[in-house]
């Protein structure tokens, strides 16, 4: 792989679910990596988390969902936000604008096919069939990019897409408007830094927190020197049974403010062990981790006769020892 798309794919690597059982809280360094030649190399991409009432197929990489969701960009009806446990001050019209922005940013639009291919025969073949049962089908908006070879302002090369259908594998072509394509190198432009292949382990408050913040403890991993190491019996390259992981280094940042913002599943886990194991946190909300909604792309059955509906019904953040069985993909 040559060592500009190297040195790029090391920079948007990220963390994955470490410990395991009720205490599987921190998150431990996966890594996506890209070559220009075609073929895309992935180290644990995907996180498959099981809970009591839902399973769940997550990204594990800087750019989160948007590495491995199917691109459709779709806005949730208004309807939603009635149910009463959502906040009455988050409201679809209130939302709209901000839709707006995300749609602009990820260029979000019907389907033109690239200049060399057609319409490809599944959409056809789905839009005659809602057809005939009497339906008026609508190509939704997607954020895939399906021209000629462009740099985008970012300074990016992006290329069309070639209907590869690896959307949720790593678009190898970069043509799926992936966060790293985008809000990522433009926040890093305007003083953002990114910090891949690091685990937070606590943040603790500097008192007093007002002028001093907080102090994020995180290891550091050394994806190169991991990826000579033997696999475990699980198929990591990082060995869960050893504390501290070999191919870790301690280390700590102070900021004033400090956002939590580690996905729906992550986040959770990460505030849950502020608040109950380091008890750095213990004010935040007895509500943190008790119900959020399943936005998911799709559904199969599993042995389980419960499959998960994509309503804002609760859903217990804990997860269960049992054997996992397939259910839903969350981006």
């Amino acid at each position: 792989m040559p060592a500009a798309w190297r040195s790029r794919a090391a920079r948007f690597a990220s963390s994955n679910a470490a410990s395991a059982g009720a205490r599987k809280i921190f998150r431990a360094p996966r890594a996506r990596s890209l070559a220009r030649s075609g073929t895309t190399k992935i180290s644990d991409l995907l996180d498959y988390r099981a809970f009591e009432n839902i399973d769940v197929l997550q990204a594990s990489g800087v750019g989160g969902g948007s590495l491995v969701y199917f691109n459709v960009h779709i806005r949730t009806p208004p309807e939603i936000f009635e149910d009463p446990r959502w906040p009455k001050g988050v409201k679809r019209d209130i939302l709209n604008p901000f839709y707006d922005k995300a749609r602009d940013m990820l260029e979000a639009r019907q389907l033109t096919p690239p200049a060399d291919l057609a319409v490809p025969q599944r959409t056809e073949a789905f839009i005659a069939a809602a057809q005939n049962a009497g339906r008026k089908p609508e190509l939704m908006e997607i954020c895939v990019y399906t021209g000629p070879e462009k740099k985008i302002a970012q300074g990016i090369v992006q290329d069309g897409c070639v209907y590869c259908g690896n959307c949720m594998l790593g678009c190898h072509v970069h043509a799926k408007n992936t966060l790293d394509l985008n809000y990522i190198p433009l926040a890093e432009q305007n003083g953002a830094e990114v910090f891949p292949l690091h685990q937070v382990e606590k943040i603790e408050p500097i008192e007093p927190v007002e002028t001093n913040g907080y102090r994020v403890h995180f290891r550091r991993f050394d994806l190169e020197k991991a990826e000579t190491q033997p696999l475990t019996l699980d198929g990591n390259r990082f060995d869960r049974r050893a504390r501290p992981e070999p191919e870790s280094q301690p280390g700590s940042v102070v900021g004033r403010k400090v956002i939590i913002s580690a996905g729906s599943l992550g986040s959770t886990e990460n505030s849950a062990a502020l608040r109950d194991l380091h008890r750095t946190l213990t004010k935040l909300s007895p509500a943190l981790g008790k119900s959020f909604p399943a936005t998911a792309i799709f559904f199969w059955p599993g042995r389980s006769k419960r499959i998960a509906k994509s309503t804002p019904a609760p859903v217990p953040a804990s997860p269960r020892p049992s054997t996992p069985r397939p259910q839903t993909t969350e981006s």
